[in-house]
């Protein structure tokens, strides 16, 4: 998780450089804070693996198919760069975004269908609830968006922000306890739109409040899980369409800097 973290980092400030020279970038805007997220995980996995017995040896399928409601507090980084300094109403810019969350709460409900030659076709419910607190999981999601940033100067003080781009998740997963061991690791690409507030306050500091939801609308994971039943442990690779919607409320503070004055100064020393 943290090699992808810093790869991901490395790769941003490789992509921010050239837009700030191509748009020859006039205002820079870097700003961080918390962020509230929340959000539904649909899954369908499907795996399999052999028991054996006196009478020899027999597949299993397995067919899991549920839904995850959770909630997940954490904080996030926000980049932004315009080619102006608030000469219009409108402007365009370039915004990058990281997300880190861990995920505190969460309810699982859906259904396992088993299919054997040892027995018939079987489909369970189940229904489940965890909590950081009183449970023992582990659960880290981080998630990078770049694109597009429109800019409404409403007034001297106040700024609205229209944000749409491209969205990566990265998600770890771990449950590791004497009756349940479970590793997840998942990748997911998808579109976020974000709509944001600025407050400036004392120069160059402002305050901005916003909304954020990103949809991933493919994904892949790796999972390992035991199967007590079974005495076994199996691993298999699984993937799904438009199975995870987010949606996050933040507040951030942050810095204005004139990268005119910046290059200036810069030279003089």
């Amino acid at each position: 998780m943290k090699k992808s973290f810093f790869f991901l980092l490395i790769n941003a400030f490789f992509l921010i450089f050239p837009v700030t020279k191509g748009l020859h970038a006039a205002e820079l805007q870097i700003s961080g804070g918390a962020e509230f997220a929340g959000g539904i995980n649909k899954t369908n996995d499907e795996f399999g693996l052999h028991f054996r017995d006196n009478t020899g040896d027999h597949p299993v399928s397995f067919n899991a198919n549920y839904t995850t409601m959770f909630f997940a507090p954490g904080m996030s980084l926000e980049i932004r760069l315009f080619p102006d300094l608030k000469e219009t109403f409108f402007e365009r810019g370039f915004v990058f975004r990281g997300r880190a969350v861990f995920i505190s709460n969460y309810r699982q409900t859906g259904t396992l269908t088993t299919t054997s030659s040892l027995f018939s076709r079987t489909t369970d419910d189940f229904s489940s609830s965890y909590s950081a607190i009183d449970d023992d999981f582990f659960i880290s999601s981080m998630d990078f968006d770049i694109g597009h940033s429109s800019r409404f100067n409403i007034s001297y003080r106040f700024e609205f922000y229209v944000d749409l781009g491209a969205n990566l998740t990265i998600m770890d997963f771990e449950e590791l306890t004497d009756e349940r061991k479970e590793v997840t690791s998942y990748w997911g690409c998808g579109i976020f739109a974000q709509l944001g507030f600025q407050v400036s306050l004392a120069e160059p500091m402002y305050l901005e409040f916003g909304l954020c939801t990103i949809v991933n609308v493919f994904s892949s994971r790796e999972k390992k899980r035991s199967m007590p039943e079974y005495s076994q442990r199996v691993e298999y690779t699984s993937g799904d369409r438009w199975d995870l919607t987010s949606l996050s409320l933040y507040v951030h503070l942050g810095w204005r800097i004139d990268i005119y004055d910046l290059r200036n100064s810069l030279k003089l020393h």
